[in-house]
């Protein structure tokens, strides 16, 4: 299985990302179920917007619309990124994901986390992630054999729940390693997970102390149920090593131009001085609203409509002021927003072009 997941991702902050986009998506899923909705038929929200304005009651489905507490709220109930491990810039952090949305039962973690181009939620309108993936791209970045631990407990109002907690580990398996199973040598790695007598491990549980308290302590509150999902020694790249509020939020916003959910985000490596160590992440859009008037030139952002190939685009044009404080010639912080071309499917960037495109005579392409 190494030629299809390790070949899903060649930028670790955009593997990244799909873990978060599940969380999202979990979310929306279980609210949906909460509310007697058939996440497949013609009552479920038709998109995304539709879905954050339906179910999380926000103003036209924009975060903007929403107040920091709100936002706050459902980021810690719905979708959580932890930093732990070493600092310094020759130390890779170690991740955790986790959420209290739909969580899985053990006996369906293969036709879940476990799947591998299994088509889970190709006819759901309203989610970003549908490619039944497993998000498996991440998995790549964990330098010591690919670890990745994953922990889950089915939402205790669903009623296919059975109250147990299931998990697992994933890891890479070199060449030359057969795990006693047999002597072939194989032409490359391949990915196993966990199971025991053929099933995956399961145990009971009223709650886990795997979340984090107070700065700097990564593990003392309890999970009672959800998904809880660590990446191990991730190789996010030197320059997004720095404190995860800052570069890394950076680089998650401009891949999150409008996530499902917010995420919030808790540093908790040793050895940060900063007034916080958590805070909210709610999408590149939402960042260029609430800073628009000293970032952007008045009358953007600029919309239209382009046709290509018999298929319809939205675009949006933002054009930066040269000076976000005229009086004392400060230029605005570009690197927060980003620069260029971002191609995005579902609130979700997909790809993009660097800004020497604008340098390009004729923007040929």
């Amino acid at each position: 299985n190494h030629s299809t997941i390790g070949n899903q991702q060649s930028n670790p902050a955009n593997a990244l990302v799909e873990k978060l986009i599940n969380c999202g998506d979990s979310a929306l899923m279980l609210e949906c179920k909460l509310k007697g909705i058939n996440p497949r038929s013609d009552d479920a929200p038709k998109n995304v917007r539709e879905a954050t304005k339906k179910i999380f009651e926000i103003e036209q489905g924009r975060w903007i619309n929403a107040t920091d507490d709100r936002k706050r709220q459902i980021a810690e109930t719905y979708c959580n990124l932890v930093c732990t491990g070493e600092k310094g810039t020759n130390s890779n952090p170690t991740y955790a994901i986790y959420d209290f949305a739909e969580g899985q039962n053990p006996e369906d973690f293969r036709n879940t986390f476990m799947s591998i181009s299994r088509v889970n939620k190709v006819e759901i309108p309203f989610v970003q992630g549908k490619h039944g993936m497993g998000s498996f791209g991440a998995i790549n970045f964990c330098k010591k054999e690919g670890l990745q631990l994953i922990i889950s407990k089915r939402h205790p109002e669903l009623d296919d729940s059975n109250g147990k907690w299931g998990f697992t580990v994933v890891r890479r398996v070199y060449p030359d390693e057969d795990f006693g199973y047999n002597t072939t040598t194989f032409k490359s790695s391949r990915w196993m997970y966990l199971v025991i007598n053929n099933e995956v491990p399961s145990f009971t549980s009223n709650g886990l102390k795997i979340l984090p308290g107070k700065y700097p302590q990564p593990y003392e509150k309890s999970m009672a149920h959800g998904t809880f999902i660590k990446l191990y020694n991730y190789d996010i790249g030197s320059n997004l090593r720095s404190s995860a509020l800052l570069a890394l939020y950076n680089k998650l916003n401009q891949l999150l131009v409008n996530p499902i959910v917010p995420v919030r985000i808790h540093e908790r490596r040793k050895g940060f001085k900063a007034n916080s160590y958590e805070t909210t992440l709610d999408g590149l859009e939402t960042r260029f609203d609430r800073d628009r008037s000293n970032l952007l030139v008045d009358g953007f952002p600029a919309e239209f409509i382009f046709n290509s190939n018999n298929q319809t685009f939205k675009a949006k044009i933002f054009a930066y002021k040269k000076y976000s404080d005229e009086a004392n010639k400060t230029t605005p912080d570009i690197e927060k927003y980003g620069n260029g071309v971002i191609f995005t499917l579902n609130g979700q960037t997909n790809g993009n072009l660097h800004y020497r495109f604008f340098s390009t005579k004729g923007l040929t392409y």
